[in-house]
């Protein structure tokens, strides 16, 4: 039973606020609506669930806090199906019953950490390397456990979960991984020398990113946390746990997407 809700709502999208009062009133318990992120960690950590009404991008908002304290999340979608935000408003309101129960299945997804320069972040669905003067191609090394992988000379480098195999990855060409697997997804874009491909890496060990050309620019979900020579990256033993939905099986969302 969850006694604390923190009901993150896309206050850019229409509906989602009001949408957001209703489910405060169906859910028994103590409920605060957040209508402006990112939000504090510090202000997530003592809730034991929180719900998301928007869309994918508001998920991705808040998984790094939801996984370093292993807090369910509830994505509720507002707008077009995405990939993590699948529940429509009345198979919300119809899980918020099932809570009461204790009645709900949850999907592990991995997330990816990346150090550097003594900074740590997190990522759900990828850590992209650019060159921090976007319009030039980046030289770069990848290390996987102390062994060469490839150099790469391109626009840059995704390195994904299962879960951000269909974001960014997906359109650089890179493989569909499905979710629940424990892996890393190492693609390059826009590859000038057209000899890599891309390349999907054991969960257990580290990925080392260089910068043969210096200093390169380091996004996690697309917003830029820092630049750096060296990038090392990893799949930490936290999960985001997500309630799943029953109405839409992974599967029929790529069907409906692709």
């Amino acid at each position: 039973m969850f006694r604390k809700i923190a009901v993150v709502a896309n206050a850019s999208k229409s509906g989602a606020l009001s949408f957001a009062e209703v489910l405060k009133t169906r859910l028994d318990a103590e409920v605060q609506i957040f209508a402006e992120y990112p939000i504090g960690e510090k202000f997530l950590r003592k809730y034991d669930l929180i719900v998301t009404i928007g869309g994918d991008g508001t998920i991705l908002g808040i998984a790094a806090a939801a996984a370093r304290f292993a807090i369910p999340v509830f994505a509720v979608n507002h707008g077009a199906v995405g990939f993590l935000s699948t529940a429509d408003r009345k198979y919300a309101l119809h899980q918020i019953e099932n809570f009461k129960k204790n009645n709900f299945k949850l999907s592990n997804r991995s997330m990816l950490s990346v150090d550097f320069g003594g900074v740590q972040r997190w990522a759900l669905n990828d850590v992209v390397i650019r060159n921090k003067n976007c319009v030039r191609l980046i030289k770069l090394r990848a290390i996987f456990n102390k062994s060469l992988v490839s150099e790469y000379r391109a626009d840059g480098l995704i390195v994904a979960s299962p879960t951000g195999s269909t974001a960014y990855n997906l359109s650089a060409g890179g493989p569909i991984i499905y979710p629940n697997f424990d892996c890393l997804i190492l693609t390059p874009i826009c590859e000038h020398d057209r000899h890599t491909r891309p390349i999907i890496l054991p969960n257990s060990g580290m990925l080392a990113i260089e910068g043969i050309s210096g200093e390169f620019a380091i996004y996690c979900d697309s917003n830029l946390v820092g630049c750096a020579q060296e990038a090392l990256i990893s799949i930490p033993e936290q999960k985001l746990q997500l309630i799943e939905s029953e109405e839409l099986s992974f599967f029929d969302i790529l069907r409906r997407k692709l």
